[in-house]
């Protein structure tokens, strides 16, 4: 390949890192820069490789990033200027076991709710279902420092949002016992939600419970009957049934918890896709190398 064919990009004007560009500096950088590279290389897509923790956060965080947050969507028109029309992600299912973060091993079902921006919770689309205070009196500072770092605190986050979460599933009941109109709306997506994707997401939830009771997701070492509970369940087996009774009994709230968190994730995902259609970007989702434990529990038969 002769490069020298490309020609040489002289730039308009004298572009420096020290300030933004222009919009006729952008405009200029883009087609005579970028586009004829593009043209000659026979180029069509261009994915910057981010995981989803990766994504930078600005005030108050959970500990780790977000690639559905309001700063992953100011990230898009900075790749699009630079000739990126996509990011390469990690897998985003959900990862339940503290001990094993790594998204390869995640559910191939569920999403990764340590993305929640819990920031949106505080707005009038989710019903303000909860407030700064809440955000600021247990959410981490970003470090400012402007050292690099590439460590999530991942520890820090699964506590974060199980606090965080609580309280906005609380806060929405009590808004839903009072009628008030957004909550009214929100449920009635939640509802909806739950009518396409409840059976999974209960499983997980269930799963989830159990995992915390015998202190492992490691179903092998559980009962008979709770490491077969959603096979017994199909069959109607009695001692299953009374079982799966008592957990719902006693963990209402973790279980319920866990579904509304799950609905509050899928429709932020809905919201950041409709935001990069309308840019025409595009996510890569990378593909998973196992499976993880609650989906081999809940689908056994894989």
């Amino acid at each position: 390949m002769i490069v020298s064919k490309i020609g040489i990009y002289t730039p308009h004007n004298q572009y420096t890192f020290g300030r933004r560009l222009t919009p006729d500096e952008e405009k200029d950088y883009k087609t005579n820069a970028l586009q004829p590279a593009f043209e000659y290389l026979g180029t069509e897509e261009v994915a910057m490789i981010l995981h989803g923790t990766a994504f930078p956060e600005t005030d108050r965080e959970i500990g780790v990033g977000s690639p559905y947050g309001k700063e992953a969507a100011k990230i898009i028109p900075f790749q699009i200027l630079h000739g990126f029309n996509a990011t390469q992600l990690g897998p985003v299912g959900a990862i339940n076991d503290i001990n094993d973060v790594s998204p390869y091993k995640s559910s191939a079902f569920t999403k990764n709710y340590l993305f929640t921006d819990f920031d949106k919770l505080t707005t009038d689309k989710y019903a303000n279902i909860l407030s700064n205070k809440d955000i600021q009196s247990v959410f981490n500072m970003p470090d400012e420092s402007k050292n690099n770092y590439a460590y999530s605190n991942f520890a820090d986050a699964f506590a974060n949002y199980k606090y965080a979460i609580k309280i906005a599933h609380r806060n929405f009941k009590t808004k839903l016992k009072e009628k008030d109109p957004k909550a009214l709306q929100l449920n009635k997506e939640y509802c909806e939600f739950l009518n396409k994707n409840g059976s999974v997401v209960k499983k997980e939830a269930l799963f989830n419970i159990l995992s915390e009771n015998y202190g492992t997701n490691d179903f092998s070492t559980w009962n008979d009957i709770d490491k077969n509970l959603i096979d017994l369940l199909k069959e109607n087996n009695t001692d299953a049934i009374e079982r799966y009774k008592k957990i719902i009994i006693r963990s209402k709230e973790d279980f319920e918890t866990y579904m509304f968190g799950q609905f509050i994730i899928n429709k932020q995902i809905k919201e950041n896709t409709k935001l990069r259609h309308e840019k025409d970007f595009k996510y890569i989702s990378d593909l998973l190398v196992g499976y993880s434990p609650s989906d081999r529990w809940a689908n056994q038969d894989l």
